[in-house]
């Protein structure tokens, strides 16, 4: 699936609240970093909005009475969210990472050891 230059607009107004001059104004990279910082905070909001669904729920369940027998100490006891997995970074992963932020920059070519 490819997407036209239009829709790019059209997307760009719809969700940046650009105009169509200010995108045709933009160079590609400005483009895509505006866009990965509406997904940011698009994704901050939806993960605020579950915490605060689990914090609901734990002082419904405390309301309940039910914590005398199960006391829920932590609130990531009653659901843990895909976003709060445990992962651990290699070394490997960090200069993979470091490397692919280096390598949207336009002044030579950067070598792989």
């Amino acid at each position: 699936m490819s997407l036209d230059l239009s829709e790019l607009c059209g997307n760009a107004i719809a969700k940046l609240h650009i105009s169509a001059f200010d995108f045709y104004d933009l160079i590609p990279v400005e483009f895509i970093h505006a866009i990965e910082v509406y997904n940011e905070t698009c994704k901050n909001d939806i993960q605020t909005q579950y915490e605060v669904a689990r914090w609901q729920t734990r002082h419904m369940y405390f309301m309940q009475g039910k914590i005398a027998k199960n006391w829920i100490q932590d609130v990531k006891d009653i659901e843990k969210f895909p976003w709060e997995q445990d992962t651990k970074q290699t070394v490997e992963d960090m200069k993979l990472k470091l490397l692919n932020s280096f390598s949207s920059f336009s002044f030579g070519k950067l070598k792989k050891k």
